[in-house]
């Protein structure tokens, strides 16, 4: 069991895979589910009241989640707002 200080760590790279018709899931490199997202299906975009998103959003959504752990990278140059590394 995971102690309380210890800090939880999603493995990169993280990929999108389809759960079924309705749902994308963003997972880790061990397996571990992320993110659900999840869209309504062609058929019933007519449909008073479904407000969800369409495949392709979800789609898209998922992708950028997936793509969060290359964006948090630390990177060569790049200072932390509040870091004081400005000279």
């Amino acid at each position: 069991m995971e102690s309380s200080n210890e800090k939880r760590r999603f493995t990169p790279p993280w990929r999108v895979e389809e759960e079924n018709a309705e749902t994308f899931v963003v997972t880790d490199a061990n397996g571990t589910k992320v993110a659900w997202i999840h869209h309504r299906e062609a058929s019933s975009c007519y449909h008073l009241g479904a407000l969800g998103l369409s495949f392709d959003e979800a789609r898209r959504i998922a992708n950028a989640i997936a793509r969060l752990p290359e964006f948090l990278k630390q990177r060569r140059g790049f200072f932390q707002r509040g870091g004081g590394g400005y000279r």
